[in-house]
């Protein structure tokens, strides 16, 4: 069972309503969730507690774009590609060197974390496209450029939080 079969997602696919897994997830939820086995056996607490966890683990991707593109890859045993573009390698090398530049420069280092949040957005803008095409070899090189954006963010973060 993959994690759109949790949710009663017959086919994997990357356009899906949170709204409405959300409100499945609290209605799984609240089928399974462990403290409503509280006085059942001990293989049905276990049973129980499996299954929520298994309700977490799949909301938690399908929720959110990046690790929902990766999953519907995986799912189709698509692998991720090692190929970077020309032009993403440069951007990585600028947004790395801006980033060393500007080590302790916290005003630099918040307009670096604007432009990444925005190369970010602008790259699942193109997944998104991507995804609605069916241009599976574009998805699996634009995964990996978001996987790389969002460290990236985390980096400039830290280094924020180191001098606040």
């Amino acid at each position: 069972m993959n994690f759109f079969n949790v949710f009663g997602i017959n086919q994997p696919h990357f356009f899906i309503d949170l709204k409405d897994l959300k409100k499945t997830y609290i209605e799984l939820q609240k089928q399974s969730h462990p403290d409503r086995f509280a006085s059942a056996s001990e293989h049905e607490q276990n049973v129980a507690l499996l299954k929520s966890s298994l309700i977490n683990d799949a909301f938690e991707v399908l929720s959110d774009d990046l690790k929902r593109a990766k999953y519907i890859l995986e799912c189709k045993e698509i692998p991720l590609s090692n190929a970077t573009r020309n032009e993403f390698l440069i951007e990585q090398m600028e947004l790395e060197e801006s980033l060393e530049e500007n080590n302790s420069d916290l005003q630099e280092l918040k307009l670096l974390l604007d432009k990444t949040n925005t190369k970010f957005n602008e790259n699942l803008n193109t997944l998104r496209n991507h995804f609605e095409a069916g241009n599976f070899d574009s998805i699996s090189s634009m995964v990996n450029e978001l996987i790389f954006l969002q460290r990236f963010t985390i980096k400039i973060k830290d280094r924020i939080n180191k001098i606040i």
